[in-house]
């Protein structure tokens, strides 16, 4: 009986943990990315939450106030209801 070798091809390279590696960095990147649209998201609701508070409160005290959407929140026009000049 002859016993036979196993022909392993030459060019063939052990990349199994470099591969492993790649995709657990993949995965990672992965949750970061889902992890900031969902901050952001909830940013932007509180923001506007803290706009329709805002807007609440000084219509209660006769206060008009008008927001640049473009800039939101940066530039707000306040005018006296009183005064409207001002």
């Amino acid at each position: 009986m002859a016993i036979r070798r196993r022909h392993i091809p030459v060019n063939q390279e052990d990349e199994g943990f470099f591969a492993s590696m790649t995709d657990m960095m993949v995965g990672m990147l992965f949750l970061f990315i889902l992890m900031l649209m969902f901050f952001a998201l909830k940013f932007n609701e509180a923001a506007v939450q803290i706009t329709k508070t805002a807007k609440t409160l000084l219509s209660a005290k006769n206060i008009n106030i008008r927001i640049n959407k473009k800039s939101m929140p940066t530039i707000i026009s306040v005018m006296d209801a009183k005064n409207p000049s001002s």
